[in-house]
């Protein structure tokens, strides 16, 4: 039940949350410009248990990371990590050699090196401020690609701030007062981790999302840089939100009874750095500001005009509808257009967005930092009918593309139980 609250002695739970699909907005919001985006059905998985050990058991499988560290070294680093700290950022920098230092331990990878770093900063931060006499294992596993553009390290953080979080007991397990059951794609998720299906309970309380995409911030800040805090609001929040970052904070807008859509979305399989391309991107803005801000200006355009349309589709005539999703398919080229011009594109993108057009006459886009990554494909109620996204899903195929058909919105993080 709501407010339940687990102890040191006893924990063992699972929670997940979603990856997210950007819409509109890809690097236009790290400078304060609106984005779209919203989950999609593809999570991770997060399972969190005390033992009768003094270390901490990192395994996650999907990124070939298992590995231990005893319980002193995250109290160690805990101590080093708070120290002379008065902000997030100075907690970061105050611990970023001994963070290094002790992620070595999973190899030379740079996206497993990351992925450590994240785990122990925040273990350290929330769970290892308290004394702790006993350890823990803690099992990953994921259905989202990782590099790809579908928030896989927002939904990685997220599971593990939401994880030590309640297992500190800073925040209430959810209600679950409208509990779903899981899909065949959670079942398996699950069963990696050694449990049966379980009611997916998503109800935390306002406050304790808050706290969660706070810290969950911070982790995104050590694998990406400088990231615009979409991507952990959408793994935090669920179904589909607008936001834009501003002087005063970030602003989160819940889009209410957003289209259901069915979309592909597409792995070119092209590895990227989010860091690099959101640098690049920032160094053409301050180079050649004249020529970028327009551009910038115009991607903020096509968020607008989409909720616009958004919100006409709703109890609008079939003809209407036809007409409104016609104009939606638009904006998806011109963002598209306008992502070519801040240089993150890449001819697989291109390749997709191709395929796409001329087997189905649908209309795609990159998702996320581009460079590679993911393009998302948007298939209309009609389009579903005539089963182009079947005919377009295929041929993608046969060109050595991962596909995944898949429905915007959803529940953010949740526990299983």
């Amino acid at each position: 039940k709501s407010g339940t609250m687990f102890g040191e002695e006893q924990a063992d739970f699972v929670v997940s949350a979603p990856g997210k699909a950007i819409i509109h907005g890809e690097h236009a919001v790290v400078h304060g410009k609106r984005a779209i985006a919203a989950s999609v059905d593809l999570r991770c998985y997060l399972r969190l248990r005390t033992v009768d050990t003094l270390t901490v058991a990192l395994n996650a499988a999907d990124l070939g990371v298992s590995t231990q560290w005893s319980i002193e070294e995250l109290r160690d680093l805990s101590s080093t990590c708070t120290s002379d700290a008065s902000s997030p950022t100075d907690r970061l920098q105050v611990c970023e050699s001994r963070l290094g230092a002790l992620s070595q331990r999973v190899g030379e990878d740079d996206i497993k090196i990351l992925a450590a770093k994240t785990f122990l900063y925040l273990a350290a931060a929330i769970y290892f401020k308290e004394r702790r006499t006993r350890g823990l294992q803690i099992d990953v596993t994921s259905a989202l690609p990782f590099a790809s553009g579908l928030g896989s390290s927002a939904a990685y953080s997220v599971c593990i701030v939401t994880a030590f979080l309640l297992a500190s007991g800073k925040i209430q397990l959810p209600a679950c007062d409208d509990a779903q059951s899981p899909d065949a794609n959670s079942c398996a998720q699950l069963q990696q981790l050694g449990l049966q299906a379980s009611d997916v309970c998503s109800g935390f309380s306002p406050a304790s999302l808050e706290l969660i995409r706070t810290w969950s911030f911070q982790g995104e800040q050590i694998i990406h840089g400088t990231p615009s805090g979409i991507d952990n609001a959408v793994a935090t929040f669920g179904g589909a939100l607008e936001f834009c970052r501003t002087p005063g904070g970030d602003r989160i807008d819940m889009i209410e009874r957003p289209p259901v859509l069915q979309v592909l979305l597409t792995n070119t399989k092209v590895p990227r750095s989010t860091k690099v391309l959101v640098a690049g991107v920032r160094t053409w803005l301050e180079e050649m500001p004249e020529v970028a801000r327009p551009i910038m200006d115009a991607v903020d355009g096509v968020s607008r005009q989409c909720c616009h349309y958004w919100k006409q589709l709703e109890g609008a005539s079939s003809d209407r509808r036809g007409v409104v999703f016609s104009h939606l398919g638009r904006l998806v080229d011109v963002n598209q257009a306008l992502l070519k011009c801040m240089g993150v594109s890449h001819p697989a993108i291109e390749r997709v967005c191709h395929v796409a057009a001329s087997a189905g006459g649908l209309h795609s886009k990159l998702t996320g930092a581009g460079g590679g990554g993911c393009v998302i494909t948007f298939c209309t109620p009609d389009d579903v009918n005539e089963n182009r996204p079947n005919v377009v899903k295929a041929k993608l195929e046969e060109s050595g593309f991962d596909v995944y058909s898949t429905v915007l919105g959803g529940p953010g993080v949740s526990v299983h139980r």
